[in-house]
C-alpha cells in the first residue's frame, strides 16, 4: 500500500523524462538511448527520483510521479514523443523473432 506524502515534490525535466520513459517498461539501457544519456545517469535520475518522492522502489516512485500529475503516460503506448524506441527499424526496437 502506498502510504502518499502531501507535500509536492519537484522533479527536475531530467528526472520526469526518465520517470515517464520507465513507467512504459523500459530498462534504464533504453531509456539512456532514448534521452542520449549515460545510463549511469539514468541510473542516478532514477535514485534521486526514488529519494525526492519518499518512494521504495522504481516502480513506487513512478506511481507517486502518476498519481501527483508530475509525470503523464505517453498516449496510444508511444514510448516516447519522437523518438524511435519500439519502432521498426530502430536499433533499440525489441522484435519477438
Amino acid at each position: 500500500m502506498l502510504i502518499e506524502d502531501p507535500r509536492p515534490s519537484a522533479l527536475s525535466a531530467q528526472q520526469r523524462a526518465v520517470l515517464t520513459l520507465s513507467a512504459t517498461g523500459l530498462t534504464s539501457a533504453v531509456v539512456a538511448v532514448a534521452l542520449r544519456i549515460p545510463a549511469d545517469d539514468v541510473r542516478a535520475c532514477l535514485g534521486s527520483s526514488i529519494a525526492a518522492l519518499g518512494a521504495g522502489s522504481r516502480l513506487e516512485a513512478v506511481l507517486i510521479a502518476l498519481r501527483r500529475g508530475l509525470i503523464q503516460l505517453p498516449p496510444d503506448g508511444a514510448a516516447c514523443g519522437d523518438c524511435p524506441i519500439g519502432r521498426p527499424g530502430s536499433m533499440v526496437f525489441a522484435s519477438s523473432t
